[in-house]
């Protein structure tokens, strides 16, 4: 049976009470009539509020009222119950005051035999030795030490809480046959299956092997695969990457001629011809016309030396040689004219005009020779 004693905080609290006859206040009143709102409590002193549950006569036809107050009603540290009768004049006006606790007396300790004193600290603690720990007649006699310190190491080794209501740890080890079928769920069967080969993809992967294989060497040299390189990325093959053999070998292999041998270096050779290029392309013209060289004779351009004895000085001594050359081919291959009656002799340019003539006299006896002008 619950104990009341005393009332404690937040739990559900019965208590019996009388009611005091108005006909006659030396006597209780016996079946008293209790109507809705007769009995309202307070919570600390707040408003007045019908109880939850409405007292009745326990027993019936007795002095006796039985009043429940609920747990909400019972929050409170001062609970009190107002009694009165609002629809009568049977029984006085009743007030009852509850001050709630935290522990009751059953939450105590108490010693197990009748007539045993407790030790209690400052703290409110009792002090108490463990004669044993166990069923009676038997069991190890402890400290309270003794117990919170395998408290203590129990709570170590255990998780902080729980998941779903059970314990979460690993399993480092099973004792034979523990995993049963039974105890195998479905989805763990279906998961262990996809999780397998099946012989299908053993026969893909089987076939990608066989692949592999035909396309690797049966055997290593020297612990490494024999293979001729195809292509290398950019700047793969690095200075610290070529051996000095390969470097005597690459050497011995360039085409050099008996002077560039003997040179100190390459660098100093490869000078040499570009300055000997350089030199050449000074006396060439920087571009071909007509798919040849565009060049001028300084002697025919500007020479003004004394015209040859077979021209008779007939060309100003001023002309350039080219005008030179022009002026023989003109007399030599351009047309003329010879008069046989009056021996008169006329040559003419590309445009038909007289550049030179020699006219004889009517007589004969004298001759005019003139230079038209240049041909």
């Amino acid at each position: 049976m619950a104990t009341f004693v005393p009332a404690k905080r937040a739990t559900q609290y019965i208590t019996f009470v009388g009611l005091v006859d108005q006909a006659n206040t030396k006597l209780l009143k016996s079946s008293a009539t209790i109507a809705a709102g007769d009995f309202k409590v307070s919570i600390d002193g707040g408003a007045l509020a019908n109880l939850g549950t409405l007292p009745t006569v326990t027993p019936a036809a007795s002095k006796m009222v039985k009043i429940t107050l609920s747990v909400a009603e019972m929050t409170g540290d001062n609970i009190t119950v107002v009694a009165s009768d609002a629809a009568g004049a049977e029984w006085c006006d009743l007030e009852i005051n509850l001050q709630t606790a935290a522990r009751q007396i059953d939450d105590l300790a108490y010693p197990a035999t009748s007539g045993r004193s407790m030790v209690v600290d400052a703290a409110g603690l009792v002090d108490a030795n463990a004669v044993k720990v166990g069923p009676t007649g038997a069991g190890t006699a402890q400290t309270a030490g003794d117990v919170i310190g395998d408290t203590n190491d129990i709570q170590a080794r255990l998780p902080a809480a729980l998941v779903s209501g059970r314990m979460d740890s690993s399993t480092g080890a099973m004792a034979a046959n523990v995993m049963t079928a039974a105890a195998a769920a479905a989805d763990l069967t279906t998961e262990l299956q996809a999780g397998l080969a099946t012989s299908a993809a053993l026969a893909t992967v089987q076939s990608d092997t066989d692949d592999i294989q035909a396309r690797l060497p049966a055997a290593l040299v020297g612990g490494r695969i024999d293979s001729s390189v195809g292509a290398m990325a950019a700047d793969t093959l690095t200075a610290s990457a070529l051996a000095a053999d390969a470097v005597t070998e690459i050497q011995s292999g360039l085409a050099l001629d008996a002077t560039v041998a003997k040179a100190a270096t390459v660098s100093g050779e490869t000078a040499a011809i570009q300055a000997d290029t350089d030199n050449i392309q000074t006396r060439l013209p920087f571009a071909l016309v007509g798919g040849k060289m565009d060049s001028v004779s300084a002697g025919l351009e500007t020479d003004a030396a004394a015209d040859p004895a077979a021209l008779g000085g007939a060309m100003p001594a001023t002309n350039t040689r080219i005008a030179k050359i022009d002026w023989i081919f003109s007399r030599l291959f351009r047309k003329k004219t010879f008069n046989k009656i009056t021996g008169d002799h006329k040559v003419y340019n590309a445009s038909d005009a007289v550049i030179a003539k020699h006219v004889a006299s009517d007589d004969g006896t004298t001759t005019d020779e003139t230079q038209a002008g240049a041909p």
